[in-house]
């Protein structure tokens, strides 16, 4: 009785025999892709946030070595510090202080601060004459205090691909030198 009232054209929308799990099919075709996407915008997501605590890590070290000797003698900034300053300043996700590597540099532009003597790194003691130094002391009215960081991102890689991928960042942090003696 209940198929005598169904009209041509319904019974046209109604599957057929030859039809069924065509929805469990098209779904099986696009979920792969769709979770590709899904993840690819998590890791791009993580990416973007750990360059962006790199480079506000690079210029808070470079900021705090460039500034004048505001305290007081038995604690002056030093090219340590700077480093140490600049490593506190690294809190996001998936991303320590102790994989990142800092770099301490000064001259008159970028290209002639890469050329000059590095002026210290993470590896510099504290208590070292290069360590305890500040870092713009010695330098010219034109020299700007460069921090570089480098870090390797190890993101987990995209599932169902095999696409396991590191990025390697860089970052430089710049302040004209406040003081020179």
């Amino acid at each position: 009785m209940f198929w005598s009232r169904v009209t041509a054209a319904e019974r046209g929308r109604l599957r057929t025999d030859g039809e069924r799990g065509a929805a469990a099919v098209e779904f099986a075709l696009t979920v792969i892709p769709l979770l590709m996407i899904v993840f690819g915008v998590i890791h791009f997501g993580f990416a973007m946030a750990q360059k962006a605590s790199l480079n506000s890590s690079v210029r808070t070290g470079a900021r705090y070595g460039s500034v004048n000797l505001y305290n007081s003698v038995a604690d002056p900034h030093s090219c340590a510090k700077t480093i140490t300053r600049a490593k506190d300043g690294i809190t996001t996700l998936g991303m320590s202080a102790s994989a990142v590597h800092f770099k301490v540099y000064r001259g008159a532009d970028q290209t002639a601060a890469m050329a000059a003597p590095l002026l210290c790194d993470e590896s510099t003691s504290a208590s070292s004459p290069a360590g305890l130094k500040p870092p713009c002391q010695g330098g010219t009215d034109s020299d700007n205090l460069y921090v570089v960081a480098t870090y390797t991102s190890n993101l987990l890689g995209v599932p169902f691909t095999g696409i396991s991928k590191t990025i390697n960042f860089q970052s430089v942090g710049a302040y004209r030198c406040e003081y020179t003696s």
